[in-house]
């Protein structure tokens, strides 16, 4: 059984899906958990990925069931290669917080490196819906919504940011009619029908073309 298998065998056992209300009961609990996890994240950016595991996975055992700590979690064994692994925690993570889109994102690219383009797709559109548009759902990769030139070079096992954006374009097909769709023309604000969400990924210029598009919950 591999390491990551391993782990989520153990999550199973020993972690609830929904994080009980404890885990942040004080603003102080809470604001060191906050901590936690941009420290997990900072590893990762630097490509500390092990290091970064044992503080989210410190993380979970302060905040059992943390949607945050899941979720980046699922990142680190996508930028792995080890996307079933991946797949799992996103999912506990959307069991835990499925007011998020960006959990859903980072869910819709795994189905699409797998080659399931019908589950990405629902799965996109269904993020774009809960963000509000379109926009709202690229922001929250770092994204705008036009591709920038030179990602056709990207590792072809993970989402470069042109194949991120053209699936959110072909999900839109799937999208209900009450999300507005802003022109691809316009220059002006993306208007949202829905709640405004930061993205919680660093901004698309600052990542190289090889790395995947990915939402890192604070």
């Amino acid at each position: 059984m591999g390491k990551g298998l391993w782990l989520l065998v153990v999550l199973a056992v020993l972690v609830p899906c929904t994080p009980p209300a404890v885990a942040a009961g004080s603003d102080e609990g809470a604001e060191k958990l906050r901590t936690e996890c941009a420290y997990g994240i900072t590893l990762a950016f630097s490509s500390k990925l092990d290091r970064a595991e044992e503080v989210f996975t410190s993380l979970l055992s302060h905040s059992p069931g943390d949607p945050r700590a899941l979720n980046n979690l699922g990142n680190l064994y996508l930028l792995r290669g080890e996307a079933d692994v991946a797949l799992a925690f996103y999912t506990r993570a959307f069991a835990g917080d499925s007011e998020d889109p960006g959990i859903l994102l980072n869910r819709a690219q795994v189905f699409e490196i797998q080659g399931d383009l019908d589950a990405a797709r629902t799965e996109a559109a269904h993020a774009i819906a809960l963000a509000g548009d379109p926009g709202a759902a690229a922001d929250l990769l770092g994204l705008g919504l036009h591709p920038a030139a030179g990602d056709k070079g990207a590792d072809k096992t993970r989402m470069s940011k042109e194949r991120m954006l053209a699936l959110l374009e072909s999900a839109l097909e799937q999208v209900p009619d009450s999300v507005s769709v802003p022109d691809s023309t316009s220059t002006t604000t993306h208007k949202k029908t829905g709640p405004s969400w930061r993205s919680a990924g660093p901004r698309g210029s600052d990542a190289t073309d090889a790395q995947p598009v990915l939402y890192w919950k604070r």
